[in-house]
């Protein structure tokens, strides 16, 4: 409204009548992120919002998902393991690692930091 995008959502709530405070979100208490119906949605944090989802065993992976056990994962652990040898020992640079795992240069350098998949060792 006023010149900004809105998502149809939110336009949807506040035409009906619904005001959103500041720093909320608009949810779904279907769970359709399509859905523009007003008596499908509700104001709240996204604590709420994540609270809702999980209440209703809609959340995507439980927490303890992670590393190769994750559906998205383009490595292993032993290849995580490869990875920072063969940097640590000077055999490979990040742009060749990632050319050669199918992964970005960024994730290389998470990996080899230890930023992402702290757990191995």
């Amino acid at each position: 409204m006023h010149g900004q995008r809105v998502s149809a959502h939110r336009l949807a709530f506040e035409l009906a009548g619904g005001v959103i405070p500041a720093g909320l979100c608009v949810c779904h208490h279907c769970d359709n992120r399509a859905c523009c119906n007003p008596a499908h949605l509700f104001v709240g944090s996204i604590a709420d919002n994540d609270a809702d989802m999980i209440r209703k065993g809609r959340n995507a992976l439980p927490p303890h998902v992670r590393g190769e056990q994750h559906g998205r994962s383009k490595l292993t652990e032993t290849q995580v393991r490869e990875i920072r040898v063969r940097y640590e020992r000077g055999s490979a640079t990040y742009k060749s690692l990632a050319r050669e795992y199918g992964v970005g240069r960024t994730g290389i350098g998470a990996i080899v930091r230890g930023e992402v998949w702290v757990w191995v060792e």
